[in-house]
């Protein structure tokens, strides 16, 4: 995260990192390794304080990193997943409750879900060529893979 690191470098964390009682890292790792390289002593922190269950915490995180520019569409479906298996009480519309999102976009975010497995490889090969790949651009991606070989 170099842009990040020169970013706390110059001027400091801006936004505070998320930390349980006990002191352990909810949000903000990148923030914190970027203090730690640039020889921050101390870091503005939030301590949540309010007795929460690990998919609560999970949710704090998973909002956070959804606010990064660099998360790739694999990335962030792999997130969602993730929230909904720390949450098994939720529905599609619990998830788009607690990301802000409109209910039928959450269809459309977990649909590599739906694809098959040679696709959901393709999508998560194409984070670092590209950041907007559709499932079914990386599936046309692996077809002429394929044919090329």
């Amino acid at each position: 995260m170099p842009g990040l690191n020169e970013s706390v470098a110059q001027y400091g964390i801006l936004q505070p990192l998320g930390v349980r009682p006990g002191g352990l890292l909810v949000w903000g790792h990148g923030r914190l390794v970027a203090a730690i390289t640039a020889g921050l002593k101390e870091v503005p922190v939030v301590t949540l304080d309010k007795p929460m269950k690990e998919g609560e915490y999970l949710t704090f995180s998973v909002i956070e990193n959804m606010m990064r520019f660099d998360l790739s569409p694999y990335d962030q479906w792999k997130a969602r997943l993730s929230l909904l298996t720390a949450n098994p009480e939720w529905q599609d519309k619990d998830l788009a409750k607690a990301l802000s999102l409109d209910p039928s976009m959450t269809v459309r975010l977990l649909s590599p879900g739906k694809c098959i497995e040679a696709v959901q490889i393709a999508l998560r090969d194409a984070r670092s060529a590209s950041a907007t790949a559709t499932p079914s651009q990386s599936y046309q991606k692996l077809n002429k893979r394929r044919h090329w070989r």
